[in-house]
């Protein structure tokens, strides 16, 4: 996945149970400002009994072609499960 004009390439809202795995996002030629976000700014719905899960996402900036990104993944939501990221 490579975001384009420096937008966020995956938004994910503040639910439950969102799985998000095997991916690579590259960043684009225009800085984006965050490549991955899970959750909005303040987020805070309990979300214990089904969480969000990362697994195998990865993120690079300048790999295959020229890159720009400020932060690669941003995680707002309560009770996300990040494994082999």
């Amino acid at each position: 996945i490579i975001p384009d004009n420096g937008v966020t390439a995956i938004k994910v809202g503040d639910v439950d149970g969102v799985k998000l795995a095997g991916l690579l996002v590259d960043a684009g030629p225009v800085n984006s400002e965050t490549l991955i976000e899970v959750g909005p700014e303040n987020a805070s719905a309990d979300h214990s009994a089904n969480p969000t899960s990362l697994q195998d996402v990865f993120v690079r900036i300048g790999g295959a072609g020229p890159g720009k990104a400020t932060t690669s993944i941003v995680v707002n939501s309560d009770d996300v499960i990040i494994d082999h990221t």
